[in-house]
């Protein structure tokens, strides 16, 4: 016994002083070794054990680490993936607008070159040898009419003579609101005033064969039961004889419908998609869990993608890529040499 309780006790002295209380049958206090000291002399006893156990400790940590190394490193390669699919569809978004603008262009160039546009002008001049007015509105009516139904997106085409009690339409063609499938040609006689002195003003303006992009909305979309956004090509036109500017041929499109047949054709589930104007106030959207939505509203998107704030604030920022909140911003310039032609085009990765 004395040999069992030694090993409790730090000197011999204190151990026979303990004895010497114990056989007068008074009460000891026996010292209470630490757990540190327990263990360390339990390892001294059981060096094999010791070993095996320490050897499993420090494998099972290095394999906790590795995996744990492994699992970052294989979501960070996830990640990556679909942030480059990600800039995929921006990329493919980018090009199908610019793609878009560029046919409404060389649209309203080659419909502002058409022999019954002179002939108009010609009638008009009382040219001798020239066919009448309106045999050349109905061959150019004819023309333009096809083009709208040919194209879907197109709203509008005409061509308007300047003069000098009022920009008045010579020519009219337009697709009906309530019906996208019935395109009409407008009589002469309900024929009206241009009504965009902006428009009209910048594109007079352009030299022959310049187009004139513009990006139209609702100046405030609260009053309006359906949100539009149009963008209108326009150009000048020439007598041919004279050389003089005579009017103007302008193609208006649908730019919103455009929109969402776009993304409706991306098919994708990887991030929330937001087109939105240069101030971030969203046009359409579109999130693979509800599909394509059309804001009739104004949300911005710093209010749905809070990194995106700086983005829309630095307006010479054109593009901006935060991996690591997940989300990329890009400013597309449909006309370069028009700020005015510019939207915003936000992807965030789904969480």
């Amino acid at each position: 016994m004395a040999r069992k309780q030694y090993a409790r006790y730090q000197s011999a002295t204190q151990l026979a002083e303990d004895v010497q209380r114990w056989m007068a049958g008074e009460s000891i206090s026996a010292y209470e070794e630490k757990i540190s000291q327990r263990v360390t002399r339990w390892v001294q006893r059981n060096r094999s054990w010791s070993q095996i156990i320490a050897a499993s400790v420090i494998v099972g940590v290095v394999a906790l680490v590795t995996m744990a190394i492994a699992t970052r490193q294989s979501q960070l390669a996830t990640r990556q993936v679909l942030f480059d699919e990600m800039r995929g569809y921006d990329r493919e978004i980018e090009v199908q607008l610019e793609s878009a603008a560029d046919g409404l262009t060389k649209d309203t160039r080659f419909m502002s070159s058409l022999p019954p546009i002179q002939g108009i002008v010609d009638a008009r001049a009382n040219v001798s040898g020239s066919e009448g007015e309106d045999v050349w509105r109905g061959r150019l009516e004819m023309i333009y009419e096809g083009l709208l139904k040919a194209n879907p997106d197109y709203l509008s085409i005409a061509f308007t003579a300047l003069q000098d009690d009022g920009d008045v339409d010579a020519v009219r063609v337009e697709r009906h609101l309530s019906d996208a499938g019935f395109v009409r040609r407008v009589p002469e006689s309900r024929l009206s005033v241009f009504a965009d002195a902006d428009l009209l003003q910048q594109t007079t303006a352009l030299s022959a064969g310049d187009i004139l992009l513009l990006i139209r909305q609702p100046a405030d979309s609260t009053k309006s039961r359906r949100r539009y956004v149009r963008l209108i090509a326009s150009t000048p036109v020439f007598d041919d004889a004279t050389g003089s500017l005579y009017g103007i041929v302008s193609i208006e499109s649908d730019l919103l419908s455009q929109m969402v047949s776009l993304l409706e054709r991306v098919e994708q589930t990887t991030a929330s998609i937001y087109i939105a104007d240069t101030s971030g106030n969203i046009w359409v959207s579109d999130d693979p869990a509800i599909g394509v939505d059309v804001k009739n509203v104004n949300v911005n998107v710093s209010n749905v993608v809070p990194g995106t704030r700086d983005f829309f604030t630095d307006t010479d920022q054109h593009r901006q890529e935060a991996r690591t909140e997940g989300w990329l911003g890009n400013r597309i310039t449909l006309d370069r040499a028009n700020p005015q032609t510019t939207l915003s085009v936000v992807l965030s990765l789904r969480q």
